[in-house]
């Protein structure tokens, strides 16, 4: 179970890191000429932000030491990056797509937010698979 919710987190952190970088990098965002610069400082930020804490959940879910202990780390960590995709949804005129690039909506909701929905399942499945395997181990007996 702890090995399935692993690969779970992992995944979902691949996806975070690959997603923000193919999503970011262009003429849409953080080359757009209707940023700001600060705007792109922001952007640019968050791009490298996400991608170094996916970097250190794949570290922390790979780790054969300290498991699952090392497993709730990273999927906490993220669970943070995807649940605060939505408080962002907010922001009066914040939208989860650039109108030139729209995504098709399902029921009237844009694919990006069943994306991040998604991943917060995934992650909260990996959550009870941790909290599962570690009810199974065993406390060390007291010694003598």
């Amino acid at each position: 179970m702890l090995i399935l919710a692993r690969f779970l987190i992992g995944f979902v952190a691949v996806v975070t890191m690959v997603g923000s970088n193919v999503s970011d990098w262009n003429r849409t965002h953080v080359f757009s000429e209707l940023w700001s610069p600060h705007a792109r400082m922001h952007g640019v930020w968050l791009v490298f932000l996400l991608t170094l804490l996916s970097i250190l959940s794949l570290w922390l879910v790979s780790a054969r030491k300290a498991q699952p202990d090392r497993s709730l780390i990273a999927c906490l960590i993220q669970g943070v990056l995807w649940v605060s995709f939505f408080p962002a949804l907010l922001v009066p005129g914040a939208t989860t797509h650039d109108p030139s690039r729209a995504l098709f909506p399902i029921f009237g909701i844009e694919l990006n937010v069943y994306g991040a929905a998604a991943n917060i399942i995934v992650l909260a499945a990996a959550l009870v698979m941790i909290r599962r395997s570690r009810s199974s181990i065993a406390p060390p007996s007291p010694q003598s």
